[in-house]
């Protein structure tokens, strides 16, 4: 037997295991949060960690890779190291994770529960939470951490796969264990004990939720793609990892690639409601996250579609990617020409959020740097008075998730056979959502021009509208079930997407 320690933030954990064994899998064994965001398959080159003891050596690609310094200071990349005997990883202090919680509009709460309750958006990248009075509506506490099933991919397909390929029980375990963090620490925050906390709505996507229940995924992980649970109602609590006795929903999933966040979604922007469909003009809901989710509603009828973003809008997959929190440019200017950074939390720049991403290449095509077909002068650019440097293939990967959702716009517009001009309002849900600025969302080609100066930041849709359910049996009733006239529209098969994206990849206003 060796022993394998893994140290961040100055706390130690230690695991013994027979050698030889992944450092990837010797980190999942031992429960211990670290992101793969490609699921260790060396593609994205995040997992870089001060690695010392009895390691398999660099081969020629992972030292190509490494800078001196970096060889001087024992960094490997994780995911091409084997534990050969006692060894040791050292992470560098991960800082606190910045959650977009959102707020319910006022109502008047309708309970199912009896004292205190919490809402929870299990998302792909965070997992985010409320605590509220039952009786007053009142929000106790929010918290929110990364999702532990990070270590097994960045995107819900790297985790669907490794769910076929035998994991499925430890991603169960890590969105089990990643609520329990969540409730545990609203609970600290609002100084209540766990005891008096008696029901919960858990939104997210379909995959989550599978991932979160333990179904098998076959249904939704392989073509016609047609899922065999759409939830929509209580559940045990031990299949969320919460407390025995505690009443647990989960809102109604519309497709395998609509879920149950989406509902709740649509509940928060009053796309729908007790009643069913809310009536009036065109609206359109953006939630744009790992995976991106369109809703229009018009005519009477609420047509939805998903949109394969990838997750660069939330940081992963970007060579200096990271999520919004202290140190991340989300806000770029120009003075006199020149792109000038807003850094969140005043300091130094340590790297590009989603929409650092965003407002960095609508400066840069603004200057003339980058052009519409995408080609970034010299093939890398560094933002004055950083170190932070936007590649070629970061533009690609902004240009591939832009695409996708641009596209789906324009598929559900034509679907209802509704322009951009005649939509009344554009809901956009998620931490990204909440950093876009007109003009340069109209620059980089996001949305048709015309909707961009009629967004609405919704914040996360996702937990006001699991918030929503929480405090009212009505709005409960109205996620538990698919919306009359609602449809999935299916992009792979649609005749107009592919022409829709391939144009969308131009940057531009048109």
């Amino acid at each position: 037997m060796a022993v394998f320690r893994y140290v961040r933030d100055g706390r130690a954990h230690s695991l013994s295991f027979v050698p030889p064994a992944r450092i990837p899998d010797l980190l999942r064994q031992a429960g211990l949060a670290f992101d793969f965001p490609c699921g260790g398959r060396g593609a994205c080159l995040k997992c870089r960690a001060r690695l010392t003891g009895a390691v398999s050596p660099m081969d020629a690609r992972e030292e190509s890779l490494l800078s001196g310094a970096e060889h001087a200071g024992g960094v490997r990349f994780l995911c091409m190291a084997t534990a050969l005997g006692d060894c040791e990883a050292v992470v560098d202090p991960a800082g606190d994770e910045a959650v977009e919680t959102g707020a319910p509009e006022r109502f008047s709460p309708q309970p199912w529960g009896r004292t205190l309750g919490a809402a929870f958006d299990l998302g792909t990248t965070t997992i985010a939470g409320a605590l509220y009075s039952l009786e007053t509506g009142r929000r106790l506490a929010t918290a929110g951490m990364r999702n532990p099933q990070r270590a097994f991919g960045a995107d819900v397909m790297s985790r669907l796969d490794a769910a076929e390929a035998g994991r499925g029980d430890a991603l169960a375990q890590a969105a089990r264990s990643g609520l329990r963090g969540v409730l545990d620490a609203l609970c600290a925050r609002a100084g209540v004990s766990q005891a008096d906390v008696d029901s919960a709505v858990v939104a997210g996507n379909t995959a989550m939720l599978y991932l979160l229940t333990g179904r098998p995924v076959s249904s939704i992980a392989r073509a016609p793609f047609e899922q065999d649970e759409h939830f929509g109602a209580l559940m045990d609590p031990r299949l969320a990892g919460l407390p025995e006795g505690m009443q647990v929903f989960l809102p109604y999933c519309l497709s395998a690639y609509i879920g149950a966040d989406t509902a709740a979604a649509l509940l928060a922007a009053r796309f729908i409601g007790p009643e069913g469909l809310t009536e009036g003009p065109p609206r359109l809901l953006a939630d744009i996250g790992t995976n991106g989710e369109i809703a229009l509603s018009a005519g009477g009828r609420l047509l939805c579609c998903s949109a394969a973003a990838g997750p660069a809008f939330e940081g992963a997959g970007i060579s200096q990617g990271m999520p919004a929190r202290d140190g991340a440019v989300w806000r770029v200017a120009l003075r006199d020409g020149v792109p000038q950074a807003q850094v969140l939390g005043g300091g130094h720049a340590l790297g590009l959020c989603g929409s650092g991403l965003l407002e960095t290449a609508a400066a840069l095509l603004e200057t003339g740097v980058l052009d519409e077909s995408g080609r970034l002068r010299d093939g890398a650019y560094t933002l004055p008075g950083t170190h932070v440097t936007l590649t070629q293939a970061d533009v690609r990967a902004l240009q591939l998730a832009k695409a996708a959702i641009r596209a789906a716009t324009e598929v559900l517009l034509a679907e209802a056979n509704t322009r951009a001009c005649d939509v009344a309002e554009l809901a956009v849900a998620g931490g990204f959502g909440g950093g876009l600025r007109s003009r340069p969302t109209q620059a980089v080609g996001l949305f048709p021009p015309e909707l961009t100066s009629r967004m609405r930041a919704l914040g996360n849709g996702a937990l006001a509208g699991a918030a929503m359910a929480l405090l009212s049996r009505p709005f409960r009733d109205a996620v538990a079930r698919r919306p009359a006239q609602a449809r999935t529209v299916s992009l792979a098969t649609h005749p107009l997407f592919m022409d829709a994206y391939v144009g969308a990849m131009r940057f531009g206003r048109a």
